[in-house]
């Protein structure tokens, strides 16, 4: 969206896939469960997170406002739907405490569907007129300090002052996450109640 509002053709195209999660009270877990689907297209993770559950996501192709997203309610049906299919206890919306939902670019591949898309990341450079204009796009949470410390180190030679990125130095999303309150508390993650 950034590039197209300003004049800056993408060098790769690509699709916006939104997934969602639902935070519940704790279920007495020993282990994390991944299931799949009843339709047999995809995973879906039921995990103890703190002193909660986590259960997501779903994968649907997006095409409104990235300020705009939300876990609309049969996304939410569709979560709870398909943990019941394998736990021993029904989970019903009214146990939901919170739900929070994302958007992922994925690049356009033929012959693929959304959930067969490429889940790499993709890293371009745009000719700018004040220095280096670096575009990611895609790639997987898991991977974002590799992300970070690499796109560090590119900005860094291109300006000729190379200092090595300090990533692994600094607070990582899972230690900032390690409260429920942080999620409460941090507004800009969108984060929507179901009860």
């Amino acid at each position: 969206d950034f590039l197209r509002q300003n004049d800056i053709e993408p060098h790769v195209e690509g699709v916006k896939n939104k997934g969602i999660h639902l935070i519940l009270p704790k279920l007495n877990l020993h282990c994390g469960l991944f299931i799949t689907s009843h339709d047999q297209k995809r995973m879906i993770f039921i995990l103890p997170w703190k002193e909660h559950t986590l259960i997501g996501t779903t994968e649907n192709l997006y095409n409104g406002s990235s300020d705009d997203v939300y876990a609309e309610e049969k996304e939410v049906d569709y979560l709870l739907n398909e943990a019941n299919q394998y736990l021993n206890i029904e989970l019903k919306k009214s146990d939901v405490l919170t739900t929070f939902a994302g958007l992922r670019w994925l690049p356009v591949q033929k012959n693929h569907t959304l959930t067969t898309l490429s889940r790499e990341h993709v890293l371009t450079e745009h000719p700018a007129q004040k220095g280096l204009l670096l575009t990611l796009y895609g790639g997987k949470l898991t991977s974002y300090r590799a992300l970070a410390e690499s796109i560090g180190n590119r900005i860094t030679t291109h300006y000729g002052d190379f200092t090595p990125s300090r990533t692994t130095d600094s607070t990582s999303w899972s230690e900032a996450t390690t409260r429920f309150s942080y999620f409460e508390e941090n507004p800009r993650l969108r984060f929507t109640s179901s009860r």
